[in-house]
């Protein structure tokens, strides 16, 4: 697969950061599975996201973002990233 192309848009502009879990670290699958099974609560596996609307999308990210997770020890990982990176920063879209 070109990786490098997936994370460029059409224009060659770097769009995104794609991230693989060891084949043999099954730690890391866990966390995966999980965010994937929270995504499939809204949107059915094979979804065709050109369709969705970008608030909906906002909002299912921001619910994530919200969730406390057992892994965070009860904290959610928007207040993980706050403590990191300040109050008031904001998620660019």
């Amino acid at each position: 697969m070109d990786f490098d192309s997936i994370e460029k848009s059409r224009t060659g502009e770097k769009r995104t950061v794609l991230y693989f879990a060891y084949p043999y670290c099954a730690s890391e699958w866990a966390t995966n599975e999980n965010l994937n099974r929270m995504i499939r609560r809204f949107f059915a596996k094979g979804s065709d996201f050109t369709h969705i609307n970008q608030n909906v999308c906002a909002d299912v990210r921001n619910w994530m973002n919200s969730y406390p997770r057992k892994l965070l020890n009860g904290s959610t990982a928007l207040t993980q990233l706050r403590s990191f990176m300040g109050l008031d920063f904001l998620i660019p879209f």
